[in-house]
């Protein structure tokens, strides 16, 4: 229970400094501030259409090991697919998120762990994540969708990479992330 204590409190720390997609860049990078940037993509579609694909990586919570543990297990990603309506005042509505499919570097599909099947760590985690995101960054966080798969062969410091399909788009990152110590 402790674990699960300080995992939570880890991931609320780290949602409240991860920021919402509109600040400008640290002006000191530290090794955590260098995951955080390079885990969030930003995709402006244009004319009021927003996709964001959020990568939780350890390395953004050093003060926090069980929370690296546990994000090292399991390959968390946050998807947004808004639209604003500017013309009801900036309303927004959310696409669903059933098609997100996540591949290592060499194109091998990772097993989408469904929500029945998540370790009470990661629901807990989750929930929390949501909270406090749906409280920080408003209809945006309340938007966003939470899909765990079994990390196989992906780490965010390990030589590799990751995609994401989503959106009709393919969202890539390379390995290690920027940030991960050098070793």
């Amino acid at each position: 229970m402790k674990s699960a204590i300080s995992l939570l409190a880890g991931l609320v720390v780290a949602a409240s400094l991860a920021g919402a997609p509109a600040l400008a860049r640290s002006w000191k990078s530290t090794p955590q501030d260098l995951a955080q940037d390079y885990s969030q993509i930003l995709d402006n579609r244009g004319k009021g259409e927003v996709v964001m694909v959020w990568w939780l990586v350890p390395t953004t919570m050093p003060e926090y090991p069980d929370a690296q543990k546990v994000l090292d297990r399991y390959l968390v990603i946050g998807v947004v697919h808004a639209k604003i309506d500017m013309a009801a005042g900036g309303v927004m509505s959310f696409d669903p998120a059933v098609d997100v499919v996540a591949k290592d570097a060499d194109g091998n599909e990772l097993t989408r762990i469904d929500d029945s099947s998540q370790p009470p760590v990661v629901s807990a985690m989750l929930a929390g994540m949501q909270g406090v995101l749906s409280q920080a960054i408003g209809q945006m966080g309340q938007g966003i969708h939470w899909i765990v798969f079994d990390t196989n062969s992906v780490h965010a410091c390990q030589k590799g990479g990751l995609s994401v399909q989503y959106a009709g788009e393919t969202y890539t990152y390379q390995t290690p992330i920027p940030g991960c110590p050098a070793g």
